[in-house]
């Protein structure tokens, strides 16, 4: 997995960014799906890096990336009960849509609702 994603940090043709706390990577944030001028973005925090701001920091940070490159929507997921996820998401002025998804993960079948922000003044 680490070599995929040291891969995609180095094209042009994905968004990979590592999440770093003094030199120590703690996290990533990544594409999951590009679509014209919609990006769904997926990110991680290590567990010993939770709840101290850095899942906030670094979406924010990626969607003004991300409108600075010309997207005009950016979308996250999260499985239905993730309120922290939930609480990031809000934070960073994104907004729950009325898609939602049963995706199988770790063997189990879950529910993902999806948030979006739009860039200002995009149609």
């Amino acid at each position: 997995m680490w070599l995929r994603l040291k891969a995609w940090s180095l094209s042009d043709r994905h968004f990979e960014y590592g999440i770093y706390r003094q030199g120590r990577l703690i996290g990533f944030i990544n594409d999951v799906e590009m679509d014209g001028d919609r990006i769904e973005l997926g990110y991680v925090i290590h567990p010993d890096s939770k709840n101290r701001g850095y899942a906030t920091e670094a979406l924010a940070a990626a969607m003004e990336e991300l409108f600075r490159m010309g997207y005009a929507v950016v979308q996250t997921g999260l499985f239905e009960g993730n309120d922290a996820s939930r609480r990031v998401m809000e934070k960073c002025g994104m907004h729950r849509i009325e898609r939602t998804e049963t995706i199988a993960y770790r063997g189990e079948n879950r529910r993902c609702i999806y948030f979006e922000k739009r860039r200002p003044n995009a149609t």
